[in-house]
């Protein structure tokens, strides 16, 4: 609930900040171009991954990987939800 207000706040900021500048909209087949681009770029990325490393592997070792990266970040959050919780008296 607190990320989600928070993320909520986050988003009407930045809306409020970005709703001034006019931005005009992508022409019809340009949404399609940039998403055969980024098809195209992550398979290559894949074939070059594949080269030097099984893709039994990666998709084992990836989400770890991910975890691993992340886990200072998640460890930051989750203390920051619990001192915001007046009962367990941490500080």
């Amino acid at each position: 609930m607190i990320v989600e207000s928070l993320l909520n706040a986050i988003y009407t900021v930045l809306n409020a900040a970005f709703s001034v500048i006019n931005i005009p909209g992508m022409p019809d087949g340009m949404s399609d171009q940039v998403v055969g681009f980024v098809s195209d770029t992550l398979g290559y990325a894949g074939s070059l991954v594949s080269l030097f490393v099984p893709w039994s592997q990666v998709k084992v070792f990836f989400p770890i990987l991910i975890v691993i990266l992340a886990s200072e970040e998640i460890y930051k959050l989750v203390m920051w939800v619990l001192k915001k919780i007046p009962m367990l008296g941490i500080s």
